[in-house]
């Protein structure tokens, strides 16, 4: 079940993705970054994963089982909410993918949890 706001969700993103679609072919094989800035660290960050690629991939015309690898991570700042996507053929996304983790590790480091 998707609530009737999850499906305006993923609406969206496949109107947004839409004007992408000439940029990928129906065999391509691809990666997919998901990046989500939250105001506060309730969500998990793999429940936002199948929602934002069901919505991207629809608006590319594509099928998930074009989809190799998917890297999700979210930073928590008190800023809206915002989603940034990095989409492409895997051999062009190994390239940046170092650069993302290395971000990422950056950003965990400077972050103090209480456990």
């Amino acid at each position: 079940y998707k609530s009737q706001e999850a499906v305006s969700y993923q609406e969206q993103l496949g109107y947004l993705a839409k004007p992408y679609a000439s940029h990928v072919t129906a065999f391509g094989k691809y990666i997919l970054v998901i990046k989500t800035t939250q105001p506060n660290n309730r969500r998990d960050v793999d429940n936002c994963i199948k929602l934002i690629q069901d919505g991207l991939l629809s608006g590319l015309g594509i099928n998930d089982r074009q989809v190799y690898a998917v890297l999700a991570f979210k930073e928590v700042k008190k800023v809206p909410p915002q989603l940034e996507v990095w989409f492409g053929p895997v051999s062009d996304m190994l390239a940046i993918i170092p650069t993302l983790l290395q971000d990422l590790e950056q950003y965990v480091d400077s972050q103090s949890y209480n456990v």
